[in-house]
């Protein structure tokens, strides 16, 4: 029969998660080079961009060699459906000749070139056609395809990147899209040849398919197009110096993604110049942070440029066993909304902001490499938890009646049942009484988080989170010590009595050695782990409206645009999203606005135009 267990090693990786929080560790498990990617905002692009189409890749996906449109035209997707066969045959890539066109004056003084008569496109060959999502596009409009005419220049083909920061910023831009993040969860982020997906478009008179685009993925692909940012540099050709075209941006669509480093590129405002720098991952075994000394560090960093590869890590001195049941344990199957990955570029919820930061023209103060970026990068505002929970039929997710949910990142789980208990053991050696002392509150936070607690107003339970699913409520458990015993060389070896070492004495010694300034962070982690520190009918992601008492349908539970759009920080024509952040786990109120549309601040010039009253969640 099945039996339910933990594994040892899911065990240690919380056990290991905790005893950073609580004596002030490194962060491990840490890209230091990670950067957000954004939506531009909508404005035309300048003329330094076009199309371009792809010649050459590396092994990477890079693209080594681009052939450059020199003139870029508008063409209606039925328009290339009538001369391509159909709609499913307008595919970015495809070929087609455009014999005329006129100039188009949009809103804003914006102009662009646009061919919507019949006899402005035939078959042919010289143009090549881009196909993008229309997802962001106005509905009941016109859908209109980018053409571009390959230039017969030969100093416009086979162009190459400015330098790795177009292609680092290329991957960072392109990691966020949904695309990717469903191509990963399937496991098909790699493909080897690009990926069609069908285009539909609410037309005025109905929905219909206008072709087939090329799902993002972070490589691109010999006769993909793409939209570049031309530049040029200077080279010696036969002993004269020539400016040559080089390609300095790339974006799949004209309104695309940008990544989030701002001015200086990325030499400032990676994540790694986000956090102080005792808590990047240790590398040196001489030079252990306090977890790393008890658990191990590998060092997952590449070699130095020009040297040999070498192998710097520490064994640890922890081993655990698997969690196994004690009698008969009960599952029970769930159905689990949409979940993708953590998105850290919400600069509302994981930078720490500065008070006087409201708003900003041109880029949103969210964004990483903003203008609250201006004197130095932003700290991240700290390690993340999920809130824990004991009432687990009160939270949100368990009161939805039309399930199961849909899209691709839905799942069907298992969960054992309320009250189930886990045994399992911990084997230590070579630790001092103060490292014993921090793995016994690892292990039970609440031997020294339970007087922590800020703003406590029901039961001092102290918890930790297990396995899937946290963020839905899923995995608190609380954990007791039942026993300990600790030998030293006489003991195993020579039969005398064990060290006179209790655990309350070990605790002790641990919460006295802890350094002032980690102990000040104690009360926002027992904050978190402690279990309905909130109320957990209120625990969701932003909604779009407030979540009612009682039963409730999948719509109630849908996300709200509008809040992410009114707290970006942005001066725009229209009004001020004013910037907010996610209050500190120790502040005494968890809530926040929910944001409708009709409630969007408008600017001083149009009085009277201010929303009514907000709804409130957590």
């Amino acid at each position: 029969r099945r039996v339910p267990y933990v594994p040892g090693s899911s065990l240690a990786g919380v056990t290991r998660s905790l005893y950073e929080m609580i004596v002030g560790g490194c962060l491990r498990v840490f890209n230091a080079d990670f950067v957000p990617g954004y939506r531009d905002q909508a404005v035309a692009r300048g003329p330094e961009w076009t199309l371009a189409q792809v010649e050459s890749v590396d092994g990477e996906g890079c693209p080594t060699g681009l052939h450059l449109c020199d003139t870029v035209v508008w063409v209606p997707a039925p328009e290339l459906a009538k001369v391509l066969g159909g709609p499913g045959n307008v595919v970015s890539g495809s070929s087609v000749e455009v014999v005329n066109w006129e100039r188009k004056r949009l809103g804003g003084g914006v102009e662009r070139l646009e061919a919507t008569s019949e006899r402005h496109v035939r078959a042919g060959e010289g143009w090549v056609v881009l196909v993008t999502d229309a997802g962001a596009r106005k509905k009941r409009k016109s859908y209109f395809c980018a053409v571009g005419r390959l230039s017969t220049d030969v100093g416009s083909q086979r162009i190459g990147l400015a330098d790795e920061e177009v292609w680092a910023d290329y991957l960072a831009s392109v990691d966020e899209t949904d695309d990717v993040r469903l191509a990963r969860a399937s496991g098909t982020l790699r493909p080897k040849q690009a990926v069609e997906a069908d285009v539909t478009y609410m037309f005025a008179d109905g929905t219909r398919m206008v072709g087939r685009r090329h799902e993002a993925r972070p490589h691109l692909f010999e006769g993909q197009v793409l939209w570049v940012r031309v530049g040029e540099r200077s080279t010696s050709v036969a002993g004269r110096e020539m400016r040559v075209p080089v390609v300095t941006g790339l974006a799949l669509s004209a309104i695309w993604r940008h990544p989030g480093v701002g001015r200086g590129g990325r030499k400032r405002g990676t994540a790694g110049q986000r956090v102080p720098p005792q808590l990047r991952p240790c590398r040196e075994p001489d030079d252990l942070c306090p977890a790393c000394r008890v658990f191990g560090s590998v060092d997952a960093e590449g070699a130095e440029e020009d040297q040999g590869a070498e192998q710097r890590s520490y064994r640890g001195h922890v081993r655990f066993s698997d969690a196994v049941p004690l009698g008969e344990v009960a599952t029970r199957p769930y159905d689990l909304a949409p979940l993708g990955a953590p998105r850290p570029g919400a600069g509302q919820f994981y930078l720490r902001n500065r008070p006087g930061d409201t708003a900003a023209r041109g880029t949103p103060l969210r964004e990483w490499g903003s203008a609250a970026d201006r004197a130095e990068p932003r700290r991240l505002k700290g390690r993340k938890q999920y809130w824990l929970t004991g009432r687990f039929a009160e939270r949100p997710l368990d009161r939805v009646t039309d399930k199961p949910f849909e899209g691709k990142l839905a799942a069907r789980a298992e969960a054992v049942v309320e009250g189930s208990v886990f045994a399992y053991r911990v084997h230590f050696e070579g630790l001092t009484v103060r490292e014993i002392g921090g793995l016994l509150a690892a292990l039970a936070p609440g031997e020294v988080l339970a007087d922590q607690v800020p703003h406590d107003g029901g039961d001092t339970v102290i918890g930790i989170a297990v396995g899937g699913g946290r963020p839905f409520g899923f995995g608190a458990c609380t954990t007791r010590i039942t026993g300990m015993r600790i030998d030293d060389a006489r003991s195993r070896y020579l039969a005398t009595g064990p060290p006179d070492v209790s655990a309350a004495a070990a605790l002790q010694a641990f919460a006295e050695a802890v350094d002032g300034g980690v102990k000040a962070t104690w009360p926002s982690l027992a904050a978190a782990l402690h279990l309905d520190h909130v109320d957990p009918g209120k625990v969701w992601y932003p909604p779009a409206e407030a979540i009612p008492a009682g039963p409730l349908k999948k719509q109630d539970l849908e996300p709200g645009f509008e809040f992410w759009r009114q707290t970006r920080g942005f001066e725009h024509t229209h009004g001020t999203d004013r910037l907010v952040a996610l209050p500190d786990a120790d502040a005494a109120s968890q809530e926040l606005p929910v944001k409708r549309r009709e409630q969007r601040e408008r600017t001083a010039p149009r009085p009277g135009r201010s929303g009514g009253r907000q709804g409130r969640r957590r």
